[in-house]
């Protein structure tokens, strides 16, 4: 059984969303904190992490660059790949992928994992980018779809501005591998929330008078 029922879309814009589904949107917003956090924390701990590979700063610094590149080619081919898949599985296993993600990147012993970890990490975060805004207008009622986009991809802003220098206070206090471990363990925890706060979220249907093929408004199709 669903956790938190769809709203059933009212043309006159009526509907209400429930507090419930305002918990979901906010597990969500926390999904993309944690995902752009993990993109951005070596910036924070840069000098140690690089001591702890045995690399120099710059070397360390270029694995940002790696989870971009891999975000980038990810984040747009997941919501064309996805097919009838269960959104709110694809998130749930996305977050599963940064969790591993992060936690190669603290047990890294070197630049040869740490740029797998580093590009594990891209495909969580690059297929929570790719299905968060999709999903967050299906949370809520018609009326608050804009507001639940603004707060689902509020994260990114609320990353740069809090998650990185908390990151970087946990790293400085017991160790930059801790603040990557505690980013693995925070990217589980949102799993299980994600599971529990969406519904199921199946491939939209078409709109009466498209063409399910192509998304355009069309003729209708004959029996």
């Amino acid at each position: 059984m669903d956790s938190c029922p769809p709203v059933k879309e009212s043309g006159s814009g009526s509907a209400r969303t429930t507090p419930w589904q305002w918990v979901a949107v906010a597990v969500l917003s926390l999904s993309t904190f944690v995902v752009v956090t993990s993109e951005m924390l070596p910036v924070g701990v840069l000098t140690p992490m690089a001591e702890g590979l045995r690399i120099s700063p710059g070397t360390a610094g270029a694995s940002l660059t790696i989870t971009g590149l891999v975000t980038t080619v990810v984040a747009p081919a997941v919501p064309r790949l996805l097919g009838a898949l269960d959104r709110r599985a694809v998130l749930a296993v996305a977050m599963v992928v940064l969790a591993v993600g992060n936690a190669l990147t603290a047990a890294a012993d070197g630049f040869g994992l740490l740029v797998v970890s580093r590009v594990v990490i891209g495909i969580g975060m690059g297929a929570v980018w790719g299905l968060a805004s999709a999903v967050a207008p299906r949370l809520v009622a018609p009326r608050n779809a804009a507001l639940a986009v603004s707060f689902a991809v509020s994260g990114v802003a609320a990353a740069s501005v809090a998650g990185v220098p908390l990151g970087t206070l946990v790293g400085n206090a017991f160790g930059w591998r801790v603040a990557f471990a505690s980013l693995s363990a925070a990217a589980l925890l949102l799993t299980a929330g994600l599971l529990l706060t969406l519904p199921r979220l199946p491939r939209p249907t078409a709109p009466a008078g498209t063409d399910d093929r192509t998304g355009r408004y069309g003729r209708p199709h004959r029996p």
